[in-house]
C-alpha cells in the first residue's frame, strides 16, 4: 500500500511545540526587561512562527512524498510489459499506452464512453472484444478496498485469443482520493510454458510408470535389509519362484537358497555386497514346489544421503533354459552323469585348484567288470538299464561328499574326490563296490560273482604340484584299476602319488 507517513507530520509538530517552549521560557526569563504588553506580544509572535513553520515543513516534506509517489506511478505508466489502470474510488482515472493498446482504446473518453466504470468494465464487458473471466463472483474493486492488497490470475479472451493475467492490484490513499493501482502482467507465454511442461511431466510419468509396470512385470527383482531380510520383491519374482508376496516379504532371503549351491558362493556374496561393491554371478534358486531356476545376478547396495549401506537389491536374469542346454552338453543322456567332455574340462579345473589351495586329489576310474558278456548274453538294452542302476549308486553315493561323477565311456566311470583324505577316499570308493555288489543285478557270466560288480582304481595325489597333468592321473589311476581286475576284480586299488 503507498500512503502518506503521518508519523512525519506529528514528529514536526512535537519539534516546533519544543522550540515555541523554549522561545517562551526565554522570554519569561527576560521579563524585567519588557512589559508585560511586549512579553504578551513576544509570545504570540513565537507562536505563530512555530505553526506556520510547522505547517509549511509539513506541507514541503508532504508535497515530496506526492512526488516520489506520481514518479513511481510515472514508472509503472510507462511500462511496455505491463498493463496498468488506476481508479479514483471505482472510476477509472488513468491508465497506461499497454492498456489501450490491448483493449482497441485511443482515449480515457473513448473507454468512458462505454463503460461507466472499473465494475462495469471488469464484468459487463462486450463479449465481442473480450471477456473477463475467473472473478469467483465478488465485486473485484470491492474487494481491493477490503484486503488492501490482492494477487490472483485471471484471464481474457481478445480477438480469439486467451491471455492469462498475473494481476496485483493495491489500495492508495494520498491526494485526498480513496484510489488503487491494478497491474495485469501479462503471463500468457510463462502459462503456456508452464502447461506444456505439465503435459510433459504428464505423459513422462504415464511413460515412468508404465516402463515401472513393465519391469515389475518381466524383471525378476528383490530388495532386502542389512540382514538379509526381504523388503520388496517383483510381480516375475513372485511368479518365477512360485512364492506369494505374503510368503516372502519379511523373510530371510535363503528362502529360495537352492542346497545344491555351495556355501563359498554365498559367503563371497555377502562379503562383496557388505563393502558396498557390485556382486555379479549365477545362482540356483529353489522354487516353492521344490523345483529349481537358474538367474544371473547383479546385487547392488542401497546407500542413504550420507553414503551409508542401508540395503541391497538384485536384479535377475533367468538363464535357466540357457542352463539346461549348458547342463545338456556336459551330461551323458543315458546316466545322468556328467559326460567325457566336461570330465576334459573339470579335471584341470581340480588340478589346479588344488595346487592353489594345496588341497588332497583322488582320482577313480571305474569298470563294470565282465560287462561285454552281459551285453553278449542279456541284450544291450538290459546293458543300459545295467549302466542307469550304477549311475544312480554314484549320485546317491556323492550327495553327501565333494566330488563329481562321469561315464567317461562305455562302461568306464570316472570320480574325482578333493579335499577327502588318503583313508576316506579309501573308504568312500570301497562303500560304492559294495553298494553295486549289494545291488543284486544278476550276471551269470561274471566268475565266481553271478551278480553285476566293479573294480576300482584310484590314484590319490598328497600334494599337487605343478609337473603334475591331467592324463599322467588318468593313466596312474588306469594302472590301479588294472591291478584291480587282475586280483581278482569287485575290488578297489590305490596308488598313492
Amino acid at each position: 500500500m503507498i500512503k502518506v507517513k503521518h508519523k512525519i507530520t506529528i514528529d514536526l509538530l512535537l519539534f516546533c511545540i519544543g522550540v515555541y517552549l523554549t522561545i517562551a521560557g526565554l522570554i519569561l526569563s527576560f521579563g524585567e526587561i519588557l512589559t508585560q504588553k511586549e512579553t504578551i506580544w513576544a509570545s504570540i509572535f513565537a507562536l505563530l512562527f512555530c505553526m506556520v513553520f510547522s505547517i509549511g515543513i509539513n506541507i514541503w516534506r508532504k508535497n515530496k512524498i506526492l512526488d516520489l509517489q506520481y514518479k513511481y506511478l510515472d514508472t509503472l505508466f510507462n511500462s511496455l510489459d505491463q498493463i496498468v489502470i488506476a481508479t479514483q474510488g471505482t472510476y477509472l482515472s488513468n491508465a497506461n499506452q499497454s492498456f489501450f493498446d490491448f483493449l482497441g482504446f485511443k482515449t480515457m473518453e473513448e473507454f468512458h464512453n462505454k463503460h461507466s466504470c472499473i465494475c462495469e468494465f471488469l464484468e459487463k464487458i462486450d463479449e465481442e472484444d473480450y471477456i473477463y473471466q475467473d472473478k469467483g463472483g465478488q465485486n473485484w474493486v470491492k474487494t481491493i478496498l477490503e484486503n488492501k492488497h490482492i494477487h490472483y490470475k485471471g484471464s481474457i479472451i481478445r480477438n480469439g485469443k486467451k491471455h492469462i493475467f498475473s494481476i496485483r492490484a493495491t489500495h492508495m490513499n494520498f491526494d485526498e482520493f480513496e484510489r488503487s493501482i491494478v497491474i495485469f502482467s501479462d503471463i500468457t507465454e510463462i502459462a503456456e510454458h508452464n502447461q506444456l511442461l505439465e503435459t510433459k511431466i504428464r505423459e513422462r510419468t504415464r511413460d515412468l510408470n508404465r516402463y515401472v509396470n513393465l519391469v515389475d512385470e518381466n524383471i525378476i527383482i528383490s530388495s532386502a535389509d542389512l540382514t538379509g531380510r526381504i523388503t520388496y520383491v517383483s510381480e516375475a519374482f513372485i511368479r518365477r519362484s512360485k512364492y506369494s508376496r505374503e510368503e516372502l516379504i519379511g523373510k530371510n532371503h535363503n528362502i529360495i537358497r537352492h542346497p545344491d549351491t555351495p556355501g563359498k558362493v554365498y559367503e563371497e556374496l555377502w562379503t562383496t555386497i557388505q563393502k558396498g561393491e557390485v556382486w555379479r554371478g549365477e545362482l540356483k534358486n529353489k522354487i516353492v514346489s521344490g523345483g529349481y531356476f537358474w538367474t544371473e545376478n547383479n546385487i547392488y547396495p542401497n546407500f542413504d544421503l550420507n553414503g551409508n549401506v542401508i540395503g541391497y537389491t538384485a536384479i535377475r536374469r533367468d538363464i535357466t533354459d540357457r542352463k539346461i542346454v549348458e547342463e545338456l552338453s556336459i551330461t551323458d543322456a543315458l546316466t545322468s552323469l556328467y559326460n567325457r567332455r566336461h570330465f576334459n574340462h573339470m579335471i584341470e579345473v581340480e588340478l589346479q585348484r588344488a595346487k592353489s589351495d594345496n588341497l588332497h586329489l583322488a582320482f577313480v576310474v571305474m569298470d563294470i567288470d565282465n560287462f561285454k558278456k552281459y551285453n553278449d548274453n542279456y541284450g544291450h538294452q538290459m546293458g543300459d538299464s545295467v549302466l542307469k542302476s550304477v549311475a544312480k549308486i554314484f549320485q546317491s553315493s556323492l550327495s553327501c561328499n565333494r566330488g563329481y561323477a562321469f561315464r567317461l565311456g562305455g562302461e568306464e566311470f570316472g570320480l574325482i574326490l578333493s579335499p577327502l583324505n588318503q583313508q576316506n577316499s579309501l573308504d568312500f570308493v570301497q562303500h560304492i563296490c559294495n553298494e553295486i555288489y549289494k545291488a543284486g543285478i544278476e550276471h551269470k557270466f561274471n566268475n565266481d560273482f553271478g551278480v553285476v560288480t566293479a573294480s576300482f582304481g584310484i590314484c590319490y595325489v598328497e600334494e599337487v604340484n605343478s609337473n603334475l597333468i591331467s592324463d599322467e592321473l588318468y593313466k596312474l589311476a588306469d594302472e590301479s584299476l588294472y591291478e584291480a581286475k587282475h586280483n581278482g576284480r569287485n575290488r578297489v586299488e590305490l596308488k598313492i602319488v
